[in-house]
Parts: C-alpha cells; structure tokens; sequence
C-alpha cells in the first residue's frame, strides 16, 4: 500500500502545480535558454504535453476522481455524426509524442487507414493552415479537429455509429473515463524525467525525428541539438519542481498502479475487451520504444502480459504513404 500511496502523493503535487503554474515549458525554456529558436524547439515537443492538461481541482485519491469532476463520455468539441465511413484521416504529429501516440493506437486497432505529417518542430510550417500550433491536430474527412482527447473520441464514436466493426471497445464508463483522466494529469508527467536523464539520452532521444523525416540536414541538427538540450533542462526542472525522488520508481510505481489496479484481475482495463483507456495507455507506452526507458520498464514492471495483450490486438500499424 505504501508504493500506491506514493504514487498518489505525487499525482497530488503535480495537479497542484499545475494549477498554479499552467505554461510551465514556455517561460522556463525561455528564461533558462534565452533563445527564441530554441524555445521553438522546446515548446512544440513538450508544452503540447502542457496543453493537454484539464484544468482540473486536485484530488486525494485516484479513487475520488469521478466525485469531484464533471464527467463528459461526449467528444465536447464537435458532432461526429457528419462523419461518413470509411474515415480519411490525416495526423499532423511529432512521431515519438505520447499524446500523438495515444491516437495512433486508436486508429492501427480500428484498422483505420491514415497518412502522418511530421511537423517540424522549429517552424511548424506544416500547420500553416491552422492557428492552432500544437501536436496533435487530425484532419478528418475535411474537419480539423485539435488536442489527442478529442481526436480519439470522435474517432471512437464515429466508429461506433457508422460502422459494424467487431472491434468495438467496452464503453466509456464513468471508470475508464478516471483512467483516461489519469493518464493525461498524471502519468504523462513522468516521461520526460526519465526519457532526458542525461544530455547524451536527451540528444539521442532526436534520432528517430531526425532520420525519419523530410527536414533539411540544418533542420535536422538544430532539432537534435536545441530539442535535447532544451528537454534535459526542462525534465532537470520538472522532477524538481515536481518533487520526483527517483524518476524510476515512480515510472514503475505507475505503470505497476495502472496494472494491478486500472487492468487488475481482468485481461484488460475495459474487461474482457480492451476499453479505450487501454488503447490510451498503450499509444503512451508505446511512444516510449524510441527511448532506453522502454527496456527498464519491461525489464522492472507488470507491464509485459497486458502490453503483449495489447500489441496482440493492435497490430502493426495502419498508417499509409502520403502521396507525392
């Protein structure tokens, strides 16, 4: 009980600072660095992560969650009933983004075809159309649609009414909903502590950006280099902000939580079917293969039966080439 406790004595502090403080990455980045081109760099990569964060009350307890909040199982932004099937879908993303991740595993277990754009991160030229900036923003069937929540509910219901797939998830109850939440407020905030440890891990943490996108080889270099060392200060910040002892622990303190509680005796957290709070967790999860995090958390946690469960289902991706 002890390790769950402090668990949610750290999803505590971190609600709590996020109350008082909601644009932690842009002002730190910029008063630590003092450079406009590598606060571009550091801001798209991270201060998406910020705004995704509901502006929420803090809780006591992962338990009390669904008391304290104002609970909408509706995507809140737009009718998904002028969706027509199949979905065309094109993501503008940051490939190993979490968020952006979140609604990629949506899409590869629907077996939803849909092209990726990489936006670069220094001149987000890509989202010249849009005035919103940030990652992830979907365009489907010629309706743009911003934040990775809203992204995958509208895929979720669009799914649900206009198709007969057997690959229906459990409904959102009032559970997966706190666990949906969970994931978002609290979870995410333990990656970049563990992903930019060191500036050699912050630097390599580019690589897969870098190699697999169309920049430029200057694009490439000052991304590699501005991206890692703004994300090694911001993560030194945010575990000392965050009072985070041992980024590790918590990591696997977390990842053991959401197995023993949020998936628990079941095969998934959804039950015998996966719920979309599984497919949530598991994009996040995923987005962690790019870095050497991933092996310690197989390697330290309860993780690999449901993940394996998980990839299983899944499937290999159902991304498409973009056409010249």
């Amino acid at each position: 009980m002890a390790s769950w406790r402090s668990v949610e004595s750290l999803w505590n502090r971190i609600r709590a600072t996020s109350q008082k403080n909601r644009s932690v990455s842009g002002r730190m980045t910029r008063w630590l660095l003092g450079g406009a081109a590598l606060w571009a760099t550091s801001s798209v990569l991270f201060a998406e992560a910020c705004s995704e964060q509901k502006r929420l009350q803090v809780e006591t307890s992962i338990d009390t969650v669904d008391k304290k909040r104002n609970i909408s199982t509706t995507t809140p932004q737009m009718s998904v009933n002028t969706f027509t099937s199949p979905i065309d879908l094109t993501l503008y993303q940051y490939a190993p983004c979490p968020y952006c991740n979140k609604v990629r595993a949506v899409c590869d277990y629907y077996k939803i075809p849909f092209r990726c754009v990489e936006v670069n991160p220094l001149t987000k030229k890509e989202l010249s159309f849009s005035t919103y900036k940030k990652v992830p923003v979907a365009v489907i069937n010629g309706q743009q649609i911003n934040g990775s929540t809203d992204i995958v509910l509208a895929i979720q219901e669009n799914v649900l009414q206009n198709t007969k797939s057997d690959r229906a998830v459990s409904p959102l109850t009032v559970e997966q909903k706190k666990w949906l939440d969970w994931v978002d407020d609290y979870f995410v905030h333990l990656l970049p502590p563990n992903i930019y440890r060191t500036p050699k891990e912050a630097v390599k943490s580019f690589d897969y950006i870098v190699h697999h996108s169309k920049f430029s080889y200057w694009q490439q270099e000052t991304t590699r280099w501005f991206g890692g060392l703004a994300m090694y200060i911001v993560a030194k910040r945010l575990k000392s902000k965050y009072d985070i002892q041992d980024e590790r622990r918590s990591l696997y303190e977390a990842i053991n939580l959401w197995c023993r509680q949020g998936v628990g005796d079941k095969s998934f957290c959804g039950g015998e079917q996966p719920g979309l709070a599984d497919l949530v967790m598991f994009g996040v999860l995923r987005s962690l293969k790019y870095y050497d995090v991933f092996e310690d958390i197989q390697t330290n946690t309860d993780m690999h039966l449901w993940y394996h469960r998980m990839q299983a289902l899944v499937g290999d991706s159902s991304m498409i080439p973009i056409e010249e």
